[in-house]
């Protein structure tokens, strides 16, 4: 397995430049991941070339903590495994401190005003898939969820892209797992970006036009006014 973590850190240091290519490197990689589903107390794990297997409690933590999956709230599957097997806060952390590329994390930056169950089923009725597609496989239908966030959703209509990267490379050099990836689907709209070191993509000030207050009111002032003046304008 540690073979399919090699090749998903090789893939996404590949996602540096525009292109459709990289778009297809990304459905690459999330076809070549083991996938991570809850399943009641036990978990289903699915590796590539092979059938999807009901691992219980206990042997899900293990998996989990060897490398990186894809999955689908990951703090909540890891809590609610480590509860059934009343697995130690070692193998939690181990479990957590895996670059697991988390579905819902994904959905909640690609989609951010928008509710979502935190598990596949969620996913796909909130991507608002044909009734069809619902009944698949789990973890099949978590890869189609990331493919139609990552093509679908993201496109040359996605609103802000250079705010969105500027977060995203933010986010990359904090280690989030989806960061280069987000990017390369953002670059593969044909979009200009060019995230700055220093940017957060949160300066929404920076998209105002200029403008300056205006000084203070002058102090009221008084004019003299002659006898003649003050008359002929009584008289008018």
């Amino acid at each position: 397995m540690c073979a399919l973590f090699d090749i998903r850190d090789e893939q996404i240091h590949q996602l540096t430049g525009p292109g459709k290519d990289n778009l297809e490197l990304v459905a690459q990689m999330v076809d070549r991941l083991p996938v991570a589903i809850q399943s009641g107390v036990s978990a289903i794990i699915a590796v590539p070339g092979a059938e999807p297997q009901l691992l219980d409690a206990k042997s899900a933590l293990d998996a989990l903590s060897k490398g990186p999956h894809l999955i689908c709230h990951a703090g909540f599957l890891v809590r609610r495994l480590a509860f059934v097997c009343e697995a130690g806060q070692a193998l939690q952390r181990a479990c957590l401190e895996q670059r697991h590329l988390d579905a819902a994390e994904l959905f909640a930056f690609v989609m951010p005003a928008k509710f979502a169950l935190p598990t596949p089923l969620g996913l796909a009725r909130a991507l608002g898939f044909p009734a069809g597609e619902l009944g698949m496989e789990p973890t099949g239908l978590l890869k189609r969820c990331v493919r139609a966030l990552l093509s679908q959703q993201i496109g040359p209509n996605y609103p802000n892209i250079r705010e969105t990267a500027q977060v995203a490379a933010f986010l990359e050099r904090a280690n989030w797992p989806w960061a280069r990836v987000v990017l390369a689907a953002l670059e593969a709209t044909g979009a200009k970006i060019d995230p700055s070191t220093f940017g957060t993509g949160l300066n929404v000030w920076d998209r105002l036009p200029d403008w300056e207050e205006g000084g203070p009111r002058p102090q009221p002032g008084n004019e003299p006014v002659s006898g003649e003046e003050a008359m002929e304008a009584l008289s008018a």
